[in-house]
């Protein structure tokens, strides 16, 4: 499995909520929270509902 940053993988993940038409600072909010859910640990609720 690739190792991405938090700030990386923020930016992926906004750019892929903001691609279906989410309001960019909407998208800022979505992402912040799927990567900080990685980051402490729930994975379960992190940005593996990007797809």
């Amino acid at each position: 499995m690739p190792i991405v940053s938090a700030p990386r993988l923020r930016r992926i993940a906004e750019g892929v909520i903001a691609a279906i038409g989410t309001d960019p600072d909407i998208a800022q909010i979505v992402a912040g929270s799927l990567v900080e859910a990685n980051l402490v640990g729930h994975d379960s609720h992190g940005v593996l509902w990007l797809p």
